[in-house]
């Protein structure tokens, strides 16, 4: 919990939420679930994560102005049936579908949560095999100089042409990715917020 200057109390979401994906996590860790089942709870932890933060951050004006490079862009779900999940999570979440730069061909769509953050499901998921593209996606203000950072710490970014390349989506954002320490994808962008 949190007090407010004026002595209110109000929960602490970001707290709430990283509880909840421990929890999440140590569950995918130790249940017998199918592969997929299990990728799913970290997702929709992690949506709920973003959620709450989104909110509890609202009240700018009681926030100390950040000093964060990057802001955090979105989150990315490979599916088996875009339609079906895009159902799914705008049902269950209350989520605005927004343009896909490109058109996605109907096998990619996007929702705004809150103000910039947005949450992404792309078809494509075979019966088996492992999960790809699931990833988590920031953004910076300049791409070049980012690689930069990369580069110092020998971490190896790609794009759509392989190793070492930057794409350039069709509504004019450069973006790369590389993976975590734990082998999780991560795109960075230079899309503007």
């Amino acid at each position: 919990m949190k007090v407010s200057k004026n002595g209110e109390i109000k929960p602490d979401f970001k707290r709430i939420s990283l509880i909840y994906i421990r929890i999440t996590r140590n569950e995918i860790r130790n249940t017998h679930k199918p592969f997929i089942m299990k990728y799913q709870l970290l997702a929709l932890s992690l949506v709920f994560f973003f959620r709450a933060f989104a909110q509890d951050t609202q009240n700018a004006a009681t926030i100390a102005p950040s000093k964060t490079y990057a802001q955090f862009d979105h989150i990315a779900l490979l599916v088996r049936d875009v339609k079906k999940s895009a159902a799914f999570y705008s049902g269950l979440f209350k989520m605005d579908s927004i343009p896909v730069p490109g058109g996605g061909d109907g096998k990619v769509y996007w929702f705004a949560l809150n103000n910039n953050f947005q949450f992404h499901l792309v078809e494509g998921i075979q019966d088996s095999g492992p999960i790809r593209f699931n990833h988590v996606a920031f953004s910076v203000p300049s791409i070049p100089e980012f690689i930069k950072q990369l580069t110092r710490r020998h971490i190896v970014y790609y794009g759509s042409k392989g190793n070492f390349s930057v794409t350039y989506r069709p509504d004019k954002v450069h973006q790369i990715y590389f993976k975590d320490p734990d082998g999780y994808e991560v795109e960075v962008n230079d899309r503007p917020h």
